[in-house]
């Protein structure tokens, strides 16, 4: 009797084990960046921040990208720019002008993209990463170097919901280690869906 009450207690606990989450296999940073790598197509929400030594200028957009078409970026509802390759299309809203310029003229918008510290993951050799629990969310946060002379782009930290493989934030340093623009993206949606009508330019 005393055995068989043994034996059930101990299935008892082990049933309690698994519904409790014992079971759940543990997080991998590169199951995370792995999936991040195979992101080809996304739209978003995105809050720029950025900083200088007077304010922080904030600029509310949506962003579009597509691995075969390219990216857009659409800035408070008075601008939509096309990045595709070295080249910016610009088109201004307000005032109906549209123009082109290369992507040495933009050193903040092009940042906020996705796909710039995917291609980070392929090519930096000093990949940092840790997780975070955040108010019940397992956070991965990836330590990036931006590549380049631009001492106000130095290092790179994206914050990384772990369990959906979606990104949250990512906040840009300069080479002292002061914040200098924050990311905020929201309403990921990663889609294939993202058509190239979205990219089309005059």
């Amino acid at each position: 009797m005393n055995k068989s009450r043994g034996i059930f207690i101990v299935v008892f606990l082990f049933l309690i084990c698994l519904m409790s989450g014992c079971g759940k296999k543990e997080l991998q940073a590169e199951d995370v960046i792995s999936e991040l790598k195979e992101i080809g197509a996304y739209s978003c929400d995105i809050a720029i921040h950025n900083k200088n030594s007077k304010q922080t200028v904030t600029y509310n957009c949506k962003q579009y990208y597509n691995s075969q078409f390219g990216h857009r970026l659409e800035i408070d509802d008075e601008r939509i720019l096309i990045f595709k390759g070295n080249d910016i299309s610009i088109n201004d809203l307000n005032n109906g002008a549209f123009y082109s310029t290369d992507d040495d003229f933009d050193s903040v918008f092009k940042l906020s993209f996705v796909e710039e510290y995917i291609g980070l993951l392929y090519t930096d050799e000093e990949i940092k990463y840790v997780f975070e629990n955040e108010e019940g969310k397992n956070i991965m946060l990836i330590y990036l170097n931006i590549p380049g002379s631009n001492r106000n782009l130095n290092k790179a930290v994206m914050y990384v919901d772990a369990d959906e493989v979606v990104p949250i934030k990512t906040i840009i340093y300069d080479f002292q280690d002061k914040e200098k623009i924050q990311f905020v993206y929201e309403n990921f949606q990663k889609s294939e869906d993202v058509g190239e009508e979205r990219f089309q330019t005059k």
